[in-house]
C-alpha cells in the first residue's frame, strides 16, 4: 500500500514539472511561480502521505530537488 503512495507522489512530481519545458524569456517569472506552486503542492503531498519523520524529510528533499530542476529549466529555456 505504501509503495502505491510513493508511486503517486513520484507521478505528481514528474507530471507537475514537465510543462515548464520550452518557455520564453518573458515567461520566466511565470515559470518560477509555476514551480513554486508545484513545490507547495508536492510538500503538501508529503505531509498527507508520510507520518514517518524520515520519509517525510526525504519527501521534502525530493520536492526541493524537483523545484530546483524546475527553476533551472525556466532559466535555461528562457535564456
Amino acid at each position: 500500500m505504501e509503495s502505491d503512495m510513493l508511486k503517486k507522489v513520484a507521478t505528481i512530481f514528474v507530471a507537475m514539472v514537465m510543462p515548464t519545458a520550452g518557455v520564453m524569456a518573458a515567461d520566466i517569472s511565470a515559470c518560477i511561480r509555476s514551480c513554486e506552486m508545484v513545490r507547495s503542492r508536492n510538500r503538501q503531498s508529503c505531509m498527507n502521505f508520510f507520518a514517518d519523520q524520515n520519509r517525510y524529510t526525504a519527501c521534502l528533499s525530493d520536492a526541493d530537488r524537483v523545484y530546483e530542476a524546475c527553476t533551472g529549466r525556466c532559466y535555461s529555456s528562457g535564456g
